[in-house]
């Protein structure tokens, strides 16, 4: 089509010597003959112009459709933007608290300890509607205050679940195939329903369904269970952090796979390392990893069965297993990798003891030595739970959609960062303790003086009425 415009165009040449074009101003014809049959020529080539230059506009006009309809439309995979080529591996450590991460017990444990001196750390405001540790992946997983079900967790699709296979009961209650996904969650239209009428209205499930849409792969490793059978045991709320939208994990593992049987620890058993390690290294870049170790959470359940020696050891004992698998995942990280250490929920002692905020430990990649911070708390050294997921999301380089209401994470770098940290969280811990020892003897006080106070009015009413 454009060739043929082209001859068009040409058919009456600049050097014809009956007719002229003034290439500067355009098409613009003049007659040199004086007769009747010049002024018909140049009358001719003129109307030849004005068709050419049509023919040319709608030419180009057409191109350029064309060339607008090759190109994919707004939202469409093609056109989202491409992610960080890294992995994030996230290690949550249920029950963590400050009562373990401190100077003195840190000195232990060599890994945790590099992280402490190298990355950027912080406490973690775990507050949610409804305190729980499923509450608390949720709500890290929408970006925005959620309340969860204890009873609602992750299955593997083939473990069974009400007597079916767990991707069976998910087709049954939501009327869709679950595909590939290697988790489902079957419950999900409870969490979708709670939510849509919660306060928040948490739009559950974007971290996952945001990765999953940039191809981020998302997988999830280990559980909480409550021994080896799972069932009613179980405690499989991981899932509930990286699921899409549909209630779905694409790879991981929540099941008896990543379990050891062991009588002497914990419901009699204890989280299986190698296995855990095994499937890190299928683990392809853009990928986020979380890997729930539950040994410590399994301990605090059943702590008021343990002599107080006993329990120190055991405490002991599990947490230099995590330093080694920390380790072990420090070695797979590559030169863009970064790591994320952090605990849902402390345990109930730290919380008796007032260590209300959890540690967070970001490593790895650009991170500098530094407090962790964000405009959502506006201090140094402490975030909030509804911040990880925009930080997780900036890793990668990805937008941060507007139903997040959490602020990315930033880093102030700072040296000797994590004992001007360990001086807050102390601090902090003192004045709560403190508020609680004020504060009852205050309100006593209060009210035995507004009783007094009642009592005098009503005794001088009275004395006034016999006056009248």
């Amino acid at each position: 089509m454009i060739h043929r415009v082209l001859v068009r165009v040409n058919e009456f040449p600049v050097d014809n010597p009956v007719c002229k074009v003034n290439h500067d101003r355009g098409m613009e014809w003049r007659a040199d003959g004086k007769d009747d049959d010049s002024k018909k020529i140049a009358e001719e080539a003129h109307m030849s112009s004005v068709y050419s230059a049509k023919w040319f506009r709608c030419a180009v006009t057409a191109l350029f459709i064309m060339f607008l309809a090759t190109q994919p439309a707004a939202g469409s995979a093609a056109s989202l933007q491409q992610p960080a080529f890294k992995k994030a591996i996230i290690l949550s450590v249920p029950g963590l608290s400050f009562m373990e991460i401190d100077s003195q017990t840190a000195s232990l444990y060599p890994h945790i300890s590099l992280l402490l001196e190298n990355g950027a750390v912080g406490g973690l405001n775990t507050r949610t509607p409804v305190r729980g540790t499923e509450d608390n992946y949720l709500t890290i997983g929408s970006g925005a205050f959620a309340e969860a079900m204890e009873q609602v967790q992750g299955f593997g699709r083939a473990e069974t679940a009400e007597g079916v296979p767990a991707h069976v009961l998910y087709a049954r209650y939501l009327g869709q195939s679950a595909g590939e996904a290697e988790i489902v969650v079957p419950e999900m239209a409870r969490l979708r329903q709670a939510n849509e009428a919660g306060h928040y209205q948490a739009d559950i499930g974007l971290l996952g369904e945001t990765l999953k849409a940039h191809g981020v792969s998302r997988y999830v490793l280990g559980n909480r269970d409550r021994g080896s059978e799972g069932g009613d045991l179980g405690k499989r709320h991981a899932p509930l952090m990286l699921m899409d939208k549909d209630g779905l994990v694409g790879q991981g593992n929540v099941g008896a796979a990543t379990l050891l049987p062991d009588p002497l620890r914990p419901f009699s058993v204890k989280t299986n390392y190698a296995y855990l390690l095994k499937e890190m290294e299928k683990v392809r870049a853009p990928a986020v990893v979380l890997l729930e170790l539950g040994d410590l959470d399994r301990l605090y359940a059943e702590r008021s069965g343990y002599s107080e020696t006993r329990f120190a050891r055991q405490k002991q004992e599990i947490l230099a297993e995590i330093d080694r698998f920390l380790g072990q995942c420090l070695a797979l990280l590559d030169e863009d990798d970064v790591l994320l250490l952090f605990s849902p929920l402390v345990h109930a002692e730290a919380r008796e003891q007032k260590y209300l905020l959890s540690p967070v430990i970001w490593y790895g990649g650009q991170i500098p030595e530094g407090l962790l911070t964000s405009q959502t708390t506006k201090r140094q050294e402490v975030i909030a739970n509804i911040d990880l997921a925009p930080a997780l999301l900036k890793e990668f380089g990805l937008p941060v959609p507007a139903q997040m209401i959490g602020l990315p994470v930033q880093v102030v770098p700072q040296d000797e960062a994590f004992p001007q940290l360990e001086h807050l969280i102390n601090r902090m811990q003192k004045i709560y303790q403190l508020r609680l020892d004020m504060l009852y003897p205050f309100v006593t006080y209060e009210v035995i003086v507004l009783l007094a106070a009642l009592a005098t009015a009503v005794f001088q009413l009275r004395r006034l009425k016999k006056w009248l």
